[in-house]
């Protein structure tokens, strides 16, 4: 259930609205003491649009966000290869296959590639170290 109170300025004075979302009702509180409930049609509409069509459960979104870290570094890290063309190989290379897999649903094939990622992006590390970077 969605309570807020909002003041509304009104010619007369100041009102407060309490919006209850779940009822589709909005009662008005004046100064004076009165009040009076308005049915307003397409009030959890509004509020259901601003949730995405497919919100994600906790675990999903922290898997998304390891994804995202391990992207971001592996994309720091290409930075710090010195040859240009190895470079733009490595980014290109790491960007399709992130988008490649990008829509994958199945936990178990994700939980793998994530351990594959990690992997690559250690290796590229011990590589870098290996170079001096």
């Amino acid at each position: 259930m969605f309570h807020c109170l909002v003041p509304q300025p009104q010619p007369y004075g100041l009102s407060l609205v309490l919006m209850t979302a779940s009822l589709h009702q909005r009662e008005t509180h004046t100064e004076e003491g009165g009040s009076h409930v308005i049915t307003t049609s397409g009030l959890s509409e509004m509020a259901a649009s601003r949730l995405p069509s497919a919100a994600l459960s906790l675990k999903q979104f922290l898997q998304r966000q390891r994804v995202l870290g391990i992207y971001r570094n592996m994309l720091r890290a290409i930075r710090k290869v010195p040859d240009q063309a190895d470079r733009k190989y490595l980014s290109d290379w790491a960007r399709d296959e992130f988008k490649r897999n990008k829509n994958a649903t199945d936990q178990d094939a994700i939980r793998m590639m994530i351990t594959q990622a990690s992997n690559h992006l250690e290796e590229l590390h011990k590589s870098l170290a290996l170079a001096g970077r």
